[in-house]
């Protein structure tokens, strides 16, 4: 930020090697993220067993899962895969 021809540096920094504090809190912050979002898509599976493939069988003998995440969300894997995603994106700082 510039203020009357003067530059104001906006980011704390912690440490005398120049690393500014929130790369480490993001860096942390998104891994946590990412992992939660991991573990989500592990637990929908573990519970969905071979029902999550597409070569199996389609329509009226499908079974509905409604156990596990699936009870909570309609698809863990897609919000795990968005919840991943997101802690990269935190990691990344974007």
């Amino acid at each position: 930020i510039i203020n009357g021809g003067e530059i104001i540096d906006i980011y704390p920094r912690v440490r005398n090697d120049g690393a500014e504090a929130y790369e480490v809190v993001s860096l942390i912050t998104g891994f946590l993220v990412a992992l939660a979002g991991e573990s989500l898509r592990l637990w929908g599976v573990r519970h969905a067993g071979g029902a999550t493939r597409t070569t199996g069988q389609v329509g009226a003998g499908a079974v509905l899962i409604t156990h596990g995440p699936f009870a909570y969300v309609r698809n863990p894997l897609y919000l795990g895969n968005f919840i991943l995603s997101l802690g990269l994106c935190l990691m990344a700082k974007t």
